[in-house]
């Protein structure tokens, strides 16, 4: 037998071992108390752990909901668009300004000049125009551009 003094681990009494020297308790009721809070504790602690994965683990599906549900909203209406785009009369679909540079650039290049009937003759004998856009008199010899017949007759 040891003749030691040990201090007991649960209750922290001191005591001499009477079964074997590796004894770290006074006694089988200290030992039980000390087995019924470890226990406990790692029951609390493993239920925390238990809890912070499953707040973790919903965390992570109402990400995955929440991107779903815009991966739907986007697609949905992309695709409305497009539906749109196909089933409108190409008449109807608004004009971007991409639509209306390129009529503007028409409209520029087509410079819309009209003969000015019985007008005054240029220095070098050309002829009197009428250019709706400057609304000026411009003076210019006659080309295939400018049309024959002038609907407007300025005097």
């Amino acid at each position: 037998m040891d003749t030691h003094s040990y201090n007991c681990l649960y209750c922290h009494e001191e005591y001499i071992p009477k079964r074997r020297h590796s004894q770290k308790y006074c006694s089988n009721s200290c030992r039980s108390k000390a087995y019924h809070i470890r226990n406990r504790s790692n029951k609390k602690l493993q239920s925390a752990i238990e809890q912070q994965e499953k707040t973790e683990t919903k965390k992570q599906e109402s990400v995955k909901k929440m991107f779903t549900r815009f991966a739907i909203a986007v697609g949905g209406s992309y695709l409305s668009d497009k539906i749109q785009a196909l089933l409108t009369a190409p008449d109807d679909k608004p004009s971007t300004k991409g639509d209306v540079k390129i009529i503007l650039d028409c409209i520029l290049q087509v410079r819309q000049l009209y003969k000015i009937e019985d007008g005054p003759t240029g220095p070098n004998g050309e002829i009197a125009y009428f250019d709706i856009f400057s609304k000026r008199i411009v003076y210019k010899k006659p080309t295939g551009n400018i049309p024959p017949d002038n609907p407007f007759r300025l005097v």
